[in-house]
């Protein structure tokens, strides 16, 4: 079990290198309290070095919570994120991010929780929407997700390959902003 807090920045765990990574059967939990929008919590991270990560985060539990939280947010070669709890509560969420070559996401339960109060302070490639999931780049299957969020479900990028989204069950209770909402 992993329990991060701090007051600016938070981490639970980080994969980087040239490396590959395993994290399963964990429970996680990364938070910073500052409220004046300079506090960022990331529970997994992975890959933003720009060197060759490949990472499986499978049967965890996920929780983050600050002013900007992004669940997991991933980048490399390759991650394949599957049957996790991602619970995430704060101004500006993201459950999972990712500018990976090749990404699945199979199988998870996600919550992103946001006030959605303003425009974000924290800069971070993945952005301060609120979404369960953000695409920036390469390419992406995403299956058989349960994904809540208060603004978008799924957002891809133009600029991904190739992308399918299928059987993924989606509930967006917009509170503010755009609502784009994937459910096939």
């Amino acid at each position: 079990s992993f329990d991060v807090t701090s007051n600016i920045y938070a981490c639970g765990i980080d994969v980087e290198g040239t490396a590959n990574g395993n994290i399963t059967g964990n429970t996680i939990f990364a938070g910073s309290s500052t409220s004046d929008g300079s506090a960022s919590a990331y529970p997994i991270y992975s890959g933003m070095n720009y060197m060759p990560v490949t990472v499986d985060i499978k049967d965890n539990t996920i929780k983050g919570e600050s002013y900007y939280v992004v669940g997991v947010e991933v980048g490399g070669d390759k991650a394949l994120i599957e049957n996790n709890k991602i619970e995430i509560n704060g101004n500006h969420t993201v459950g999972v991010g990712s500018s990976v070559s090749t990404l699945t996401v199979n199988k998870n339960d996600i919550v992103a929780s946001a006030s959605n109060e303003g425009n974000a302070k924290i800069i971070d490639y993945i952005g301060g929407d609120n979404v369960g999931i953000k695409v920036n780049s390469g390419d992406a299957v995403i299956t058989n997700n349960n994904i809540s969020s208060n603004q978008m479900g799924i957002n891809v990028d133009s600029a991904c390959n190739i992308v399918d989204i299928e059987n993924n069950s989606i509930t967006v209770n917009a509170n503010s902003g755009k609502v784009n909402n994937y459910d096939d």
